[in-house]
C-alpha cells in the first residue's frame, strides 16, 4: 500500500513542509520546534544551516571539525559524533566530556551558545 493510494504514487500527497524539532534545552526540558520551510536558512560565514537542529551527520561533522581547530584539538574522533543535529541536541554535557575528553565541557558550551542564538 502506498502513501498516495497507488502502489508507487505519492503524487496526490500535498507538499506542504512542516519540520518538528525536538531537542533538549540546558535544563534538560524537551523542546519542540515547529516551523514551516524546507531548512535551507544557511549561515553563510559557516556554510552550515543557522539551526544546528537541522544539521546532517555530515554538517555535525564540518562543525566539529571547524571547533577543533580554533581550539587546536588535534586528537578529535569524528567517529564518535555519527549523528545528526537532532542527536547533538540530546547529548547531555557527558555525552560531549566522552567523545571529547578533557574539552567536552567546553564544547557543549560552545554548542549551547549556538542554540540560544537561533
Amino acid at each position: 500500500m502506498s502513501i498516495g493510494g497507488r502502489d508507487g504514487d505519492n503524487s496526490e500527497m500535498p507538499h506542504h513542509h512542516i519540520r518538528l524539532t525536538l531537542s533538549v534545552s540546558p535544563g534538560g526540558e524537551n523542546c519542540v520546534d515547529e516551523s514551516e520551510g524546507d531548512g535551507e536558512n544557511i549561515d553563510p560565514a559557516a556554510g552550515l544551516p543557522h539551526d544546528p537542529r537541522n544539521w546532517t551527520s555530515e554538517q555535525v561533522g564540518i562543525w566539529v571539525q571547524r571547533w577543533g581547530q580554533k581550539y587546536n584539538i588535534e586528537n578529535l574522533d569524528l567517529r564518535r559524533f555519527h549523528m545528526n543535529g537532532r542527536g547533538l541536541c540530546l547529548m547531555t554535557i557527558s555525552g560531549f566530556n566522552y567523545r571529547v575528553p578533557g574539552n567536552g565541557e567546553q564544547m557543549y558550551l560552545d554548542f549551547r551558545s549556538l542554540l540560544a542564538n537561533v
